[in-house]
């Protein structure tokens, strides 16, 4: 079973995820116990609030 650990960074998780099909993978930390879940959906929100929060950080430097 894929795991991720809490630093693994999200432009990571959502290749491996989309690629094997997974929409959900639990998270662990380094002795193998599980933490949460993280969705896909969780990553792609995630990062589309990245993106807007950086074109808003953008407009407000002009």
């Amino acid at each position: 079973m894929q795991s991720a650990l809490p630093e693994t960074m999200i432009a990571k998780l959502v290749p491996s995820m989309a690629e094997t099909g997974l929409r959900h993978m639990p998270v662990v930390d380094a002795g193998n116990r599980v933490l949460g879940i993280v969705t896909l959906s969780d990553l792609i929100g995630a990062l589309f609030q990245r993106r807007l929060d950086s074109a808003e950080a953008s407009r407000n430097v002009a």
